[in-house]
Order: C-alpha cells, then sequence, then structure tokens
C-alpha cells in the first residue's frame, strides 16, 4: 500500500511547553536489528518508523494534550480538514504557532517539507492560517536518518503568492495542493481519548467496513458468558444515548435482555464495554492501514488484553497496512512489552512547564527494564514527588490520630 505519511512534525509557540516546542519524531533513531525490528516498517534504505508509540508520565503531566496536538496537526495538513471543525485545536494552547510537518509520499519517493505559520485571532478563541510554504526533495540511495531532515528541500509553493483567498479560507491549509492530487492512500485517523472520559458504546454507523466475523469473537474474548449483543435506535432523539436499544443475549438464559445505553453497566462490566469499541476500531485501523490514539490504553483492561491490542499492530501477518498505534498510559510495566526505546516518549512537568522527549535519548541500552528505570525516579517528573506523597501520608495519620481524641 503507497502511503501519504507524517514522518515528523514540530511546533513553536505552545504555552505549555519547554522551550515553547513540541517535537514527534515517528522514525526510528536506534539501531534495527533481527532482536528488536518486530514494532517497525521499512520505508526505504535504512529508514524505519514505528508502528506503535506510547507516551508515559505521571498524572497532568501532559499526555492527552501531546495525543490531541498529534490529532490536530493529522486532520488539519494531512487529512486537509478546516481548522474549525476539528475539536483538538484546543489543545494549541498559545497565541502564534510556528509548524513545521515533514511527509513521505510513497508513489514518486518524495519528502515534503510545510512550514506554516498560525495564529489566534484577538479574543483568542479562532485559529487560522497566516502563511505557509511547502518545499520538496527526492528520496536518494544516499538519503539516511542523519540527513532526510536537512535544509536541501526545493520552493515549490507560497501561500502568499497565490491568489487562493476565494479557492482556500485562513482556517485550511495549502497543503490539499498535494493530497487532492496524490494517488496512493492518506491513511484515516481515529481517536478515540473521548472513550478515557467517558466509558460508553459506540453506535456509530460501520457496516462499510466488514466486522461481522470479527465482532462475536471480540465479545467472546472479553466476556465468554454474553453469546450475542445488538443494538436499534428508537424513534426519539438522543444525545445522551439513551435513544439507544441494546439487547444482550447471555449463553446460560434463553430470553434477551433489552437496556438502553445509560443501563448497560448494569450487566456487561466496563472492561467488555470499552473493549466492544476500542477492538472494533482495531480491526478497523488494520483493515485500512490508518493510525488508532488510545488515551490511558489500561483503564478497564487487564494487562493481557492490553498486551493483545499491541502485539496486534507489532504482528506483520495481522499488520499488513502499515497501520500505528498510538497510546498514553500511566503504567511504566507496559513499556515492558517493548524492545526498543525510540517508540516511547515520556511527558515531564516541572511547575508549569512540560517537557516532550523520547526514551531513547536518556536510555541507550534496550536490555534494562523499562518500568525499573522509570519507577526508581532515575528520570526526574517521571513519579510522583516523593515529598508531595510524605505530606499526604503525614497529614492522613494527624487526621487519624485527631479522630481518637
Amino acid at each position: 500500500m503507497l502511503n501519504l505519511r507524517i514522518l515528523r512534525a514540530n511546533i513553536k509557540g505552545l504555552k505549555l511547553f519547554s522551550n515553547s516546542e513540541f517535537d514527534i519524531n515517528l522514525l526510528t533513531d536506534q539501531r534495527t536489528s533481527e532482536n528488536n525490528n518486530a514494532s517497525v516498517d521499512n520505508l526505504f534504505n535504512r529508514i524505519y518508523v514505528n508502528k506503535v508509540l506510547s507516551i508515559t508520565g505521571r498524572n497532568a503531566s501532559g499526555k492527552t494534550t501531546e495525543l490531541n496536538i498529534f490529532d490536530f496537526i493529522y486532520k488539519v495538513f494531512l487529512l486537509g480538514l478546516p481548522i474549525l471543525t476539528v475539536p483538538s485545536s484546543l489543545s494549541m494552547i498559545g497565541k502564534e504557532f510556528n509548524v513545521v510537518i515533514y511527509f513521505y509520499e510513497e508513489v514518486n519517493k518524495k519528502i515534503y517539507k510545510l512550514e506554516s505559520k498560525l495564529e489566534k485571532n484577538d479574543n483568542k478563541s479562532t485559529l487560522r492560517i497566516v502563511d505557509e510554504t511547502i518545499s520538496e526533495k527526492n528520496v536518494k540511495a544516499t538519503t539516511n536518518s542523519k540527513n532526510i531532515f536537512n535544509d536541501d528541500f526545493i520552493n515549490i509553493f507560497q501561500r502568499s503568492s497565490l491568489d487562493m483567498k476565494e479557492v482556500l479560507p485562513n482556517y485550511s491549509s495549502i497543503f490539499r495542493v498535494i493530497t487532492s492530487n496524490y494517488s496512493g492512500k492518506i491513511p484515516d485517523i481515529y481517536n478515540l481519548s473521548d472513550y478515557n472520559n467517558f466509558n460508553f458504546m459506540t453506535h456509530e454507523d460501520l457496516g462499510k467496513y466488514n466486522l461481522s466475523k470479527i465482532t462475536p469473537k471480540i465479545l467472546h474474548y472479553l466476556d465468554p458468558t454474553v453469546e450475542s449483543i445488538s443494538s436499534e435506535v428508537n424513534s426519539d432523539d438522543s444525545e445522551d444515548g439513551s435513544n439507544i436499544t441494546y439487547k444482550i443475549k447471555f449463553r446460560h438464559s434463553k430470553q434477551e435482555i433489552a437496556v438502553n445505553s445509560l443501563k448497560i453497566d448494569r450487566y456487561l462490566s466496563s472492561g467488555t464495554i470499552k473493549g466492544l469499541t476500542i477492538f472494533k476500531y482495531v480491526a478497523i485501523v488494520l483493515q485500512i492501514g490508518g493510525i488508532l490514539i488510545l488515551d490511558e490504553i489500561e483503564n478497564h483492561f487487564h494487562k493481557s488484553i492490553v498486551n493483545t491490542i499491541i502485539d496486534m499492530f507489532k504482528d506483520d501477518e495481522i499488520n499488513t497496512k502499515n497501520s500505528t498505534l498510538i497510546f498514553s498510559t500511566h503504567y511504566p510495566e507496559l513499556l515492558d512489552l517493548f524492545d526498543r526505546n525510540d517508540d516511547i516518549f515520556l511527558s515531564i512537568r516541572h511547575d508549569n512547564e512540560i517537557t516532550f522527549k523520547r526514551l531513547s535519548d536518556i536510555v541507550k541500552r534496550n536490555d534494562i527494564k523499562r518500568s525499573e528505570i522509570l519507577n526508581s525516579g532515575f528520570i526526574s517528573g517521571t513519579t510522583p514527588k516523593y515529598k508531595s506523597m510524605m505530606e499526604l501520608i503525614d497529614n492522613l495519620k494527624n487526621n487519624n490520630d485527631r479522630s481518637c481524641e
């Protein structure tokens, strides 16, 4: 499958980030060998991309914000959606932004560089594109990981020099000049971050995807006691989902149970409810060669279920279309499933400043347990502050002592 994909994105001007900068590189920066190549795809020469990327950090360290920034970049600049229609634009906290994105186009083997300047209006509520430049270069036999982003691109489009105001408003990217003529595939993206805060079953019409065979297998994997689940939408419209009726048939019962989405948690566990949605999108993304974003992947799931999701994206026989999983987690133990350090990003927050960096920038060896490194506090800012923890414990002790007086 010949894709047009993002290789790297850099944003300057983000208020919460160290040096006001966010940089995410999907290319590997460690050596690839037989011992650690299960989670990478080869693009060309010795250039590889990670099929699974994780972001880890303590609570309130910025993980969700980082996932949404990537979602914003992808939807606005690669998929060409107007900024006003992309909810994750709210993650762009600041007033002026300089965005640089590198794309790889597999049909003609070109690398594009998009430089975009964005700013918010006077009331800081609406984001618009001020100017953009597109440049390109051909992939050569000498192109490698050290020179792929070098400044040897040739300018091909400048937004300010084109009379595009009538055709392209200032909330849409000029990069659609490239994407509209692309004969290959532009992978879609599914951001399921909302399922972190609200655990509900989706009733989105997924009929265009062939899930008829896989859905019963998902259900049996999550809860073997359930034989089938079907749904129907009632005539009354409702934003909270109360107009959707689910019919549940348990294996050792002759009758179906009819229940709306607001009460389905009385019959199904939180893990089953979340899993029925997540695994459907896993199947879709693997089917179409897209990108799946999951926030706090471990919520409601046993570790073995999380392992199953990760392994599906790493398995070449399942992930045949270069699909990508990007997820966040609080639990460093999940990262012991990885055999590389360049597919793990750390979100570190000191006071009101976020630092976003790769684990491979700090730890070069792959043979050390990642959970021990992160849980030990060896890397400052990756665990809750010891002083704060002791103050909380002392306060609880004092409260208990006073209650006995």
